[in-house]
């Protein structure tokens, strides 16, 4: 896992335990995505229109890598 220096300087860590459970909890939030956009991925049609999204909006979501919101 990558974090950038922007990205630390953000933080002001009062511990190492700070940082572990930030890099705990992107871990989680990107596993979150994963699992979400596959589930997206084999909705079929109608369910799609059931909740407003449409195919275009699936594919969209479904091509974003895991670790972008």
């Amino acid at each position: 896992m990558f974090i950038s220096n922007d990205h630390l300087r953000r933080y002001q860590f009062k511990s190492l335990l700070d940082l572990v459970n930030l890099i705990k909890f992107t871990l989680v939030r990107w596993k979150m995505n994963s699992q979400q956009r596959r589930q997206l991925a084999k909705l079929p049609h109608y369910l799609l229109k059931d909740i407003g999204v449409t195919e275009l909006e699936q594919q969209r979501e479904v091509s974003k890598p895991f670790w972008q919101h």
